[in-house]
């Protein structure tokens, strides 16, 4: 049976508009310590996420930079999505957040890769042993 998605919704995140300043979002990072910014237009509808550690990598200056230049749109999910869907959504679109809707389409939560992953591990690996995963003969190489 499919494992569901539920008890790895956070409501860590916030949400802006794409139109504030990065400098605004990295101050919305540090103040609550976030996986994800949840990113609207003007009407409200979901555009896309934001991690921080996009900002930084893109090397520009925050403080002259709209959210929407940075901002990723990411498939969204729903509370109801098992943990192969959210998976391989997180993989196809290599974002480690992604944004869980309700079936109104409100975004509720997000869930982050780590925590898929612990969930995953713990229900599918939780009681195995490392012997059942090791390989028992060993191949060497040499130049």
């Amino acid at each position: 049976m499919p494992q569901n998605i539920g008890n790895l919704i956070t409501d860590k995140f916030e949400i802006m508009s794409e139109e504030e300043l990065l400098s605004k979002a990295i101050g919305v990072f540090e103040d609550k310590n976030l996986d994800a910014i949840v990113v609207v237009d003007e009407e409200n509808n979901y555009k896309g996420i934001l991690c921080e550690r996009w900002i930084y990598r893109a090397c520009i200056n925050p403080s002259k930079t709209k959210i929407k230049a940075l901002c990723k749109p990411v498939p969204e999910i729903f509370e109801n999505s098992t943990l192969i869907e959210v998976a391989e959504k997180m993989l196809e679109s290599d974002s480690p957040v992604l944004p869980v809707l309700n079936k109104e389409g409100d975004v509720i939560g997000v869930i982050n890769d780590i925590d898929l992953l612990s969930e995953a591990v713990e229900k599918e690996f939780g009681n195995l042993n490392v012997i059942e995963f090791a390989t028992t003969e060993l191949i060497t190489l040499s130049k």
